[in-house]
């Protein structure tokens, strides 16, 4: 059995910083994907690139990328307010974490399972799914609980994708500098 991370890294990297006094970008319609905004986040913040854990509360797509039955967040009305379309956002609009990145001058995250490479990684990605958990399904199974309809993707894969992530962006001519400052 594979021994489980310490907490405090993964405590770490799941934090957040909001930049209060940053200015607003205007709003649009459309999602913007990372690879789309060219030069650096308009802000003026010291970091350069966000990333994201968790489940519903913050998944931008990797429930909807990873599900052969995504279910209702494949269709109306999830989506309809701000994209115009389902994105896979567990809301019929945008969600906090897209008014964070917005508010800091990025684009909106890369879900890690829709990005293929470094460029779509520029500003960060999002490794939240759906009933993704902190722990391993394994626990509750041996617990005798149901684990029907929870994701295998719990917080120890997400780090890993994380982990794939910073060594992609670290291929890049600027990325292993750019991703040892990526960290909050």
């Amino acid at each position: 059995m594979a021994k489980a991370p310490p907490l405090r890294p993964l405590l770490a990297a799941a934090l957040l910083v909001v930049a209060a006094a940053s200015p607003s970008p205007s709003p649009s319609s459309e999602a913007v994907p990372a690879a789309a905004v060219h030069g650096a986040n308009r802000s003026g913040s010291c970091y350069s690139r966000f990333f994201a854990f968790g489940d519903s509360l913050i998944d931008t797509g990797n429930f909807i990328s990873y599900s052969t039955a995504p279910g209702p967040v494949a269709r109306s009305p999830y989506g309809e307010t701000f994209f115009h379309r389902p994105t896979g956002r567990w809301s019929d609009g945008r969600l906090i974490v897209d008014f964070i990145v917005e508010r800091l001058g990025f684009p909106y995250w890369t879900p890690f399972l829709g990005g293929k490479t470094a460029e779509d990684f520029r500003y960060g990605a999002n490794f939240a799914v759906a009933s993704g958990t902190a722990l391993n399904q394994l626990l509750f199974r041996k617990k005798h609980l149901n684990v029907e309809g929870i994701t295998p993707y719990f917080l120890g894969v997400q780090i890993g994708w994380f982990k794939k992530v910073l060594a992609m962006l670290g291929s890049t001519d600027h990325g292993m500098q750019a991703s040892t400052q990526s960290f909050v």
